[in-house]
């Protein structure tokens, strides 16, 4: 054997078995696509943080209050879609890059708002009553905040001549 060479065969042995990144992906950043979902994009760990071959990444994101999931993405690609995400909810996204050994540290954590939609809900009448010959008054109570799916900028209170235009009616 040549001087050296028992040191690179270690390396080698080193390369192969390797351990976990011990960095994370950099630049991560979250754009919205549609109101249910988010795209992510990183760039990998520097190459002097691999410690072993990077064979994917974990992109972990969960909404206030909610369970985190966790979505896993091969080495080659760099973004992933988060998708059927709640509508105008703050998620919460890092990025693990992992090796065969495990997962190295997450990348710091960003928040992204989905997109803002339309209420999933009407707003309940609490009240209707006649003011006058010509005229009634309407109240009722405001959409619930986990229903809202954005910011109220109004209400449209359409007056029916009879019940059965209820059925067409789409305001």
């Amino acid at each position: 054997m040549e001087t050296g060479s028992l040191l690179e065969l270690e390396n080698w042995n080193w390369f192969l078995t390797g351990t976990v990144p011990t960095s994370f992906p950099l630049n991560v950043k979250g754009f919205l696509d549609s109101s249910e979902k988010i795209i992510v994009t990183w760039e990998p760990v520097p190459a002097e943080h691999h410690h072993g071959i990077i064979l994917g990444y974990h992109v972990m994101y969960g909404a206030q209050n909610s369970k985190l999931q966790q979505m896993t993405v091969n080495a080659y690609n760099l973004s992933a879609a988060l998708p059927n995400l709640e509508k105008y909810m703050l998620y919460v996204i890092a990025v693990t890059a992992f090796t065969s050994v495990g997962q190295g540290p997450p990348s710091p954590a960003i928040v992204v708002r989905s997109q803002e939609s339309v209420p999933s809900l009407a707003p309940p009448i609490v009240m209707a009553h006649g003011t006058t010959y010509s005229s009634i008054m309407v109240t009722w109570k405001a959409i619930p905040e986990d229903h809202a799916r954005g910011i109220i900028k109004g209400y449209i209170v359409r007056i029916l001549e009879n019940v059965q235009d209820f059925n067409g009616c789409k305001q």
